[in-house]
């Protein structure tokens, strides 16, 4: 197993949409996206990859340490709900990563350029939908100047005072707690399952030196991203 403070954060989104569906409806099967960006490597920081290899190591990596479905299937499976994951199917998976990593890594500034241009002119999806800009769901959910990790991150702050972290090395010598929040979420684990975490290899972060903070919003390319008109810069280089 591996942990991310991202994954915690999609799981408390899930287990309140989930709640919400099973509150209000009779829906017992849900269609989910996640694993794409994985796949296709579509996260941001894949866009500092130098070279198409360095691009397919780092995917190839981080593929290997995908656990968000296994902690989607739980969380649903608590409400009678169950998730299906059709980018996570290994045919799609085994075809796409068939092609070239040349052509599959981030063109002209865009993420998954090479599945959006498969799709462009197609009238499957509309433009304005298919050359958006990527946003992580735990960022998407939330404005952006209280978004949903920063005030997580903000609410861990209050509840771990300064002293108990400064001791993090010496209460948590096995992947030490960067942030107040992995402290946070660590002391839970240890009060549920005191003494196994050295199960966990290590802590799932961003790739290529983009920063420790899960939300992209914090990282200094993500202005770069935004400034970016996709559908333009597109039309202009086909």
């Amino acid at each position: 197993a591996v942990v991310s403070t991202q994954s915690t954060g999609k799981g408390l989104l899930l287990y309140n949409v989930c709640k919400f569906i099973h509150a209000r409806s009779n829906v017992e099967v849900l269609f989910c996206g996640e694993g794409l960006d994985d796949i296709t490597g579509s996260h941001i920081f894949y866009k500092n990859a130098k070279t198409s290899e360095e691009f397919d190591w780092a995917l190839s990596s981080n593929l290997r340490k995908v656990q968000t479905r296994e902690i989607f299937d739980k969380i649903a499976s608590w409400f009678g709900i169950a998730i299906v994951f059709p980018f996570l199917d290994p045919l799609f998976t085994s075809h796409y990563l068939s092609y070239p990593g040349e052509d599959r890594v981030p063109r002209f500034g865009i993420e998954k350029y090479f599945l959006r241009s498969c799709m462009d002119h197609s009238d499957l999806i509309t433009e304005e939908v298919l050359w958006r800009h990527h946003e992580e769901w735990v960022d998407s959910v939330s404005s952006y100047n209280n978004f949903w990790v920063r005030a997580l991150q903000q609410r861990c702050e209050k509840r771990i005072s300064q002293e108990a972290f400064n001791k993090r090395p010496e209460l948590f010598p096995h992947n030490t707690p960067t942030s107040p929040e992995e402290f946070y979420y660590r002391e839970i684990f240890d009060r549920l399952f005191p003494g196994q975490f050295s199960l966990v290899p290590h802590i799932t972060r961003p790739s290529f030196g983009v920063g420790m903070d899960p939300s992209p919003r914090t990282w200094s390319i993500y202005s770069q991203h935004l400034c970016l008109d996709f559908l333009s810069t597109v039309r202009m280089m086909i």
